[in-house]
């Protein structure tokens, strides 16, 4: 940087700066501290950056570094803006990125200034993130990503909310890098909103359920809708397309209506205003909202057309309203959603996602149970959105486009401009991605589905910035009456409102069988469209477009059942299908831009007409045409079915079908719904699986030849025995690209470890032979997934699918050759599960008083060790006993009187009835315990014992005949083999166990172990000679011995791991990864 003046320390720090006032240079410099050295120069290549930005860019000033410590230094800078709107998220990111590379720096902080409103102005620290790169000695080299800067922003100055900034951006954070990020954070904030608005939606919930007769789901789904709605309002005031008088906290005083600010004001502003023409409203002087509606402009799109549940509320509480109001208040709204490179820390649609889908949760109308337990649905965190929309729309044009360079496809979605395309690669490009059409199937809120639309977006404005080619493509393929409105639109230089509005029409599709979901997607598709409106007095509609109807866009359904026609190309019959088609396009477009209510009443006659061919068809199946007659997509109701065919009037495979599908599963399903997956025609279906394998499948059928799908799920079938129809589905079916094992803790609300798998259709069916692909496991950040190293994973028929390097890979081979668990002879049984321990587990005095008052209870009471009391070859006893009142005993509990009495002292809570506040509804008797243990007899033998969840992963054997709790399982050898069990208790405490456990049973949480029969009984045992055998069982009593006198063991256990390692036959080297 070029300086101008001397260096000046400022050491003075203002813990009173006041946020909500305009820009003051020397106000900052005092808030950084002491750590700020201000200065005044110009920025390298600064001219150049002006000229190449002269449209709306002024002048750059380098004011001076935050110094944090020796390593890192934060530059700061002004940066002029003279034309706000020709000043795009975007164009700034890549300004900020060039400034930084300018001047070295990794981070810098950024005032942007309007010149065309000097109150207010915006402060943005952007960085970049690391990137890998592989150097000539293979090994990864982290360097600055300049291709991608990431920018965090908060909007300041005059009538800015500002309780979030000032609650954060302290003088005190400014003293390392990690405060400074904790401050430009977004997560905070969204958690913060998110605890106020769940407050508000219970409060509404609980003051309009009396008019529901106590239908808890009809009410929460009308407060959902509700917040849906104001929310949408509270963004249409920051366009100022709705008056702020009517939408405050002081309309309560201010505003002078009858008895109720909801049914006075709001009914009239949703339903009257929002969803009529302006040219069709009719008010009476009395009303409040005569005075303001013809400000506010018709929007369209459903969002507020009056439905059942509208009518049965009254009124709600004005207290509740104005709270909520307040609440809102305190925050900066936003309408444009935040990108993954580029986020506002505010309240923006892509929150509200978030927001309603947690939401989503307390409600569902079968079960009333929450529905994210029911319906499996989890948010996915944006960063897990952004990278596989992206790698799935890569991974598209890789297969259109096999002539061009991977690298070149790679950098389309880069920030900055430093690849430079030839005309011909944008037209082909932009052409291919034109031409996708792309499948959501469990859109939830929308996240992906949003995501698409704005990544999508962001490639056109970087290839086509003077919109030369892309608008070709899309004039191609409208219908002629959709034509002249695009023209419209583009002759005004709404680029980017003809372009949403095309790519939602014509490429998008989402499907969700929950109808408020649906709703949700669709309020955040009209936010996006509404960021690039303005408000034009004299044009008509206040020159707002209306919002289009996207009901044949978001579709309520289960995208799982589908329907089968059975009737093949090229035949007479097949033009039936034609006929369907061509009528349910032609419908989808008449009703997209339909906005009278004349228009819409049109379309529904063209629906009638399409209803009465499918009746009157010879050629479909009777059952088929009850499902088609039985749909209606103008209601809010969910379809019996999915057809593309039929409801989006698409003949034509998807050519990337992208979501997070639900996780439930199918055991615990309600019989019929169970049945009906069972009889849909899932070759990977599996009474005990998971409803996401049958995504899988359904997923590959929905994709073209060229398609790719890109799913995030449980990564449980990779491993687990119930998993093996899907592996086996793909073995056979499917091109795997890669699959990245994500393991838990990404979900907010979740602690399911997940994968991202991206997959198309092989060419060929195969049925023998290894099939291999990319895989890793990553814990890192999505953002830096470019440093990870890429191993291979070996598909096999009937193999589990781990991700290994070649080494762990060779390790694991030698592993498999041998003998699983469950082959040896030997029975794996679980705990005992009481269902109300405090009444069955006692203690040392509990128990010598039982036996005191009845010698017989002693029969009963039995030593007990938990999962926690186990430690590797040793346990702690920590004098617990288990009264064993098992139902396969079939007791007299009138022999047991000390033992009866003593249970009875629990009244109702030991019955086992299901009812609240007892235990769970079994056909056993009040005093058993829940589970009936029919194997009961096996704890007097000698055995294995190991925690059920563990990190360490310990086994002790057993001759004392404890009793284990259900926290524990535990091995019996079938011929009471002493020699034997601690042959196998060697084995299993070894660390190739533990190099096998590692990779074959599912992680939980802190790197917890789920050892699971289903999984654990799979782990090979190398068979011994009987000298071998001998010197390991010599060694684990040895080991026993010692540790009860609390030795150290270390020394021989390293000797049983020596043996283990020669029985294995692993090399030296491979001995080094087992050993970590």
């Amino acid at each position: 940087m070029k300086k101008n003046n001397s260096v000046k320390n400022i050491n003075t720090q203002n813990n009173n700066f006041k946020f909500d006032e305009p820009y003051n240079k020397q106000k900052w410099a005092e808030h950084f501290g002491e750590n700020f050295k201000e200065e005044y120069g110009s920025v390298a290549g600064e001219e150049e950056i002006i000229e190449k930005n002269k449209d709306f860019l002024n002048k750059i000033i380098w004011i001076g570094d935050l110094n944090i410590n020796e390593n890192e230094v934060i530059g700061v800078f002004e940066v002029y803006i003279k034309n706000t709107r020709l000043a795009s998220r975007v164009k700034i990111s890549r300004i900020c990125s060039r400034i930084l590379m300018s001047g070295s720096y990794g981070k810098g902080i950024f005032f942007i200034l309007y010149e065309d409103n000097k109150n207010n102005y915006r402060v943005s620290y952007v960085k970049h993130d690391k990137m890998g790169i592989k150097g000539e000695n293979g090994l990864i080299i982290m360097k600055d990503d300049y291709s991608n800067p990431k920018r965090y922003t908060f909007l300041l100055g005059e009538g800015i909310k500002v309780h979030t900034p000032a609650s954060r951006i302290t003088s005190d954070i400014f003293g390392s890098v990690e405060s400074i990020e904790n401050a430009f954070s977004v997560e905070g904030v969204n958690k913060e909103f998110y605890k106020g608005v769940k407050e508000y939606f219970e409060k509404i919930h609980n003051d309009i359920i009396k008019y529901f007769d106590k239908d808890e789901n009809k009410a929460k789904e009308f407060a959902l809708r509700f917040l849906g709605r104001v929310l949408f309002c509270w963004f249409l005031r920051e366009k100022e397309l709705i008056p702020n008088e009517i939408l405050n906290s002081g309309v309560f005083e201010n505003l002078k209506y009858k008895k109720n600010y909801y049914s006075d004001v709001l009914e009239d502003l949703f339903f009257n205003v929002l969803n009529m023409d302006m040219e069709k409203r009719k008010f009476s002087k009395e009303r409040v909202i005569y005075n303001y509606e013809k400000a506010i402009p018709f929007l369209n799109g459903g969002l507020f057309s009056k439905k059942e549940d509208d009518e049965a509320v009254k009124s709600i509480d004005d207290e509740i309203i104005k709270g909520l109001f307040e609440f809102f208040e305190m925050y900066n709204f936003t309408v444009d959603e935040s990108a993954p490179f580029d986020v506002e820390i505010s309240i923006d649609p892509e929150m509200l996602g978030r927001i309603f889908e947690n939401l989503l949760a307390e409600i569902n109308p079968e079960t009333k149970e929450s529905a994210r337990k029911e319906t499996g649905s989890f948010y996915t965190p944006r960063e897990i959105v952004d990278y596989m929309v992206m790698e799935a729309i890569k991974l598209y044009l890789y297969k259109k486009m096999p002539d061009m360079e991977k690298n070149k496809i790679d950098r389309i979605f880069d920030v900055d401009e430093s690849v430079k395309y030839t005309d011909e690669e944008r037209k082909g490009i932009l052409k291919n991605i034109h031409d996708m059409i792309i499948l959501d199937p469990a859109c939830g809120s929308g996240a992906f589905p949003l995501g698409i639309l704005q990544r999508v977006f962001n490639v056109i404005d970087k290839l086509d910035p003077n919109h030369e080619y892309y608008k070709n493509y899309v004039i191609d393929k409208l219908p002629s009456g959709a034509k002249a409105e695009f023209k419209k639109l583009y002759d005004a230089k709404k680029f980017s409102y003809a372009y949403k509005l095309d790519i939602l029409q014509s490429m998008i599709h989402g499907v969700d069988i929950q109808p408020i979901a649906i709703e949700v997607s669709k309020l955040r598709a009209f936010l996006s469209l509404v960021v690039d409106e303005k408000k034009e007095k004299k044009e008509h509609n206040l020159g707002i477009r209306t919002l289009p109807n996207l009901e044949f866009q978001f579709l309520c359904t289960n995208a799982l059942i589908g329907v089968d026609f059975n009737i093949k190309k090229g035949t007479f019959e097949y033009s039936v299908l034609e006929g369907i088609k061509t009528m349910m396009k032609n419908i989808s477009e008449m009703f997209y831009v339909a906005s009278s209510l004349e228009e819409k009443e049109r379309v529904k006659i063209k629906f009638e007409e399409f209803r009465e061919f499918v009746k009157n068809s010879a050629f479909i199946d009777e059952s088929i045409k009850a499902k088609i007659l039985s749909w209606c997509p103008f209601d809010n109701k969910s379809a019996e079915f999915f057809s593309p065919l039929v409801q989006f009037g698409i003949d034509r495979d998807f050519d990337i079908v992208i979501g997070n599908p639900p996780y439930i599963q199918l055991q615990g399903m309600a019989k019929g719904l169970k049945e009906m997956y069972q009889n849909a025609g899932y070759e990977s279906f599996k009474s005990t699986g998971d409803i996401y394998q049958l995504f899988y499948e359904k997923c590959l059928g929905l994709l073209s030849d060229d398609g790719v799908a890109s799913l995030i799920t449980s990564n449980k079938w990779m491993r687990a025995g119930y998993g093996a129809s899907t592996r086996e589905y793909f073995y056979k079916n499917a091109d795997v690209f890669r699959i990245i094992d994500l393991g838990a803790g990404r979900f907010e609300s979740a602690t399911v470890d997940v994968n991202i798998i991206f997959y198309s259709k092989t060419k060929e069916k195969h049925t023998r032979g290894e099939r291999s692909f990319e895989g890793v496991t990553y814990s890192g950040s999505l953002k830096e997934i470019a440093s990870a190293e890429f191993d291979a994973v070996v598909s096999e028929a009937g193999r589990e699918w781990v991700i290994m390097s070649g080494l762990e890979r060779s390790i694991f081979n030698k592993i498999s050759r041998h003998k699983a668990l469950k082959d040896w002879d030997i029975k794996i049984n679980y705990g005992i599960k009481t269902g109300y321990n405090e009444a069955f587990i006692i203690d040392e005095e509990t128990k010598d008083r039982l036996i005191k008052e009845d010698k017989k209870s002693a029969e009963l009471i039995k030593p007990l060790l938990r999962g926690r009391d186990i430690k590797r070859y040793s346990y702690d006893f920590n004098n617990l006993y288990l009264i064993c009142t098992f139902p396969a005993l079939k007791l007299n509990i009138d022999k047991y009187k000390a033992i009866k009495k003593y249970l009875e002292s629990f009244g109702k809570r030991l019955e086992q009835s299901g009812e609240k506040g007892c235990r769970k509804k079994t056909n056993n008797k009040w005093f058993e315990t829940q589970d009936t243990i029919s194997y009961y007899k096996d704890f007097e033998n000698n055995k294995i014992i190991y925690p059920n969840m563990t990190k360490y992963l310990p086994f002790i054997y057993d001759e004392n005949n404890f009793y284990v709790n259900q926290k524990c399982f535990f091995i019996i050898d079938n011929k009471n083999n002493k020699n034997n069990l601690k042959y196998l208790t060697g084995i299993l405490n070894s660390k190739v166990s533990h190099f096998w456990i590692r990779w074959n049973c599912p992680e939980l949480q802190g790197g917890t172990r789920e050892l699971s029969a289903i999984f654990f009984a799979n782990i090979p045992i190398p068979e011994a000679d009987s000298k071998t055998k001998n010197n390991i069982t010599k060694l684990v009593d040895q080991i026993i011995i010692l540790k009860k006198q609390d030795k150290d063991t270390t020394a021989l256990e390293k000797q049983i791991d020596e043996i283990v390692y020669s029985l294995y036959g692993l090399s030296d080297e491979e001995v080094k990864v087992v050993e970590g």
